[in-house]
């Protein structure tokens, strides 16, 4: 039946004993006629009811996606025929399918009221070709609530599901925020304290030459920026200052671009507004660490890399922020090569030793606007911000460079020569963050495949 481990299963047999009774009360030759209907126009509504959705604000991000469109339409119209069907089905597929459905739209993260808004679109485009459906007069109150009925149970399984799985959504990201803030605040303080310094130091110096704003960079593609953009939102979004710091980030930047384009009066006053908006900046960063609390975090305690748990709640804020803003994003996979050989060398203890290598090394490769997972015990996923699939390929190459040219003592023993597999992806786009994760696991398949091969 339904899955025994969750106590959501009380709330699915009972929607399941409403759709049973539901179908005892109406008539054979009803059910006939609408499954009938339902399988004859199932793909022409499936495509009204996607036309109708992408009508919607917002609705492009979760569903203009070539991908997602084809797959959703066809399980649309799969999703009609089997609620609708000719014969009475098994009503615990007809609830689990509900409840796939509502859980593939808390990992896309569809807002809720998008989904209502689509179950009405259904609702009154049943209504009207219950008119063409051969039944008398009299069984037409019965075929309208037979509809209603079907509709309200399969979108009551659908959203418990939903709910169901957005609360472990929000949990985990609670988690990813306690893990971050959990780590040494006081020193990514200064880093980020230092990071800012050493921006504005060279916006005032490079301020004294010729085409200043093209000199010192934008603040906001700077490695403070990016820390603040991707990291600071788990640790700092709760807060109200953290708004204000983006802003003021932005009018730095829009500042800094001006300068090139002043005479020498203009550029002084515009100096004095760069000093006062980076000198707010820092103090509306250091009230973010001050309201920051210093939690344990879920670390691994092998590589004291974030356990890849939390993974999916980290792709999924990357890609919520794909919809403010518009840059690129790759993933990274890297496996240690050859891993049940090594063990066989140099026994656990020394598998642990080397994954705790490798991952320090990753990490201290990898920039402080960058997640770093522990993904298995001999492999690791990186999630680079800001960087296409080129630039994640280059960064690849490296780790897998300074992995092979490390050396690594084990009581006695000395390993060098470390050879890796690696893989990248770059988001495309799909809102669902288990199809990036797929297809980096998948590309990693073929370079190990290639590997062997070879061998």
């Amino acid at each position: 039946m339904l899955d025994s481990r969750s106590h959501l299963d009380v709330e699915f047999v009972n929607l399941r004993d409403e759709l049973s009774k539901l179908h005892s009360v109406t008539p054979a030759q009803v059910r006939l006629a609408i499954g009938r209907m339902a399988q004859r126009k199932s793909n022409k509504l499936s495509e009204e009811f996607y036309e109708a959705m992408l009508s919607r604000p917002r609705a492009h991000f979760y569903l203009d996606h070539a991908v997602v469109t084809e797959r959703l339409q066809s399980a649309l119209q799969n999703w009609i025929e089997v609620l609708f069907a000719k014969e009475q089905g098994d009503l615990d597929e007809i609830i689990r399918l509900q409840v796939l459905v509502g859980s593939a739209h808390a990992r896309i993260r569809v807002p809720i009221g998008l989904i209502m808004f689509g179950m009405r679109v259904l609702r009154r485009r049943f209504y009207e070709l219950l008119k063409e459906v051969p039944l008398p007069s009299s069984q037409q109150a019965l075929a309208h609530a037979y509809v209603s009925g079907s509709l309200d149970i399969a979108l009551g399984a659908m959203t418990t599901a939903h709910m169901n799985n957005l609360e472990r959504n929000t949990r985990a990201d609670e988690a990813l925020r306690l893990y971050s803030i959990g780590k040494d605040l006081q020193a990514e303080r200064e880093r980020q304290r230092a990071a800012l310094a050493e921006w504005g130091q060279n916006a005032f110096f490079n301020a004294q030459f010729p085409d200043a704003s093209l000199q010192s960079g934008s603040l906001g593609r700077s490695e403070f920026g990016l820390w603040l953009l991707h990291q600071g939102d788990v640790i700092f979004s709760q807060f109200a200052e953290y708004a204000a710091a983006l802003e003021a980030i932005g009018q730095i930047d829009k500042i800094a671009l001006e300068l090139s384009d002043t005479g020498f009066e203009q550029r002084r006053d515009a100096l004095q507004s760069l000093k006062v908006a980076i000198d707010l900046l820092a103090r509306l960063v250091a009230l973010l660490f001050d309201h920051a609390t210093k939690v344990d975090g879920a670390r691994d305690p092998v590589t004291q890399l974030l356990h890849r748990r939390y993974l999916r709640a980290a792709l999924s804020r990357e890609i919520s922020l794909q919809e403010k803003v518009r840059r690129p994003l790759s993933v990274i996979l890297v496996e240690i090569a050859n891993s049940a050989e090594l063990r066989n060398r140099i026994g656990e203890d020394g598998l642990d030793a080397l994954a705790h290598h490798a991952a320090a090394m990753i990490f201290n490769a990898s920039r402080s606007s960058d997640s770093v997972f522990q993904f298995g015990r001999d492999s690791f996923f990186i999630i680079r911000v800001e960087a296409t699939q080129s630039e994640a390929q280059a960064f690849a190459q490296h780790i897998a460079s300074i992995i092979a040219t490390s050396r690594l003592e084990l009581g006695g023993h000395v390993l060098r020569d470390l050879s890796t597999h690696v893989a990248v992806a770059e988001y495309d786009g799909h809102p669902d963050p288990r199809n990036l994760i797929d297809r980096v696991e998948a590309i990693i398949r073929q370079v190990r495949e290639k590997t062997i091969a070879k061998s």
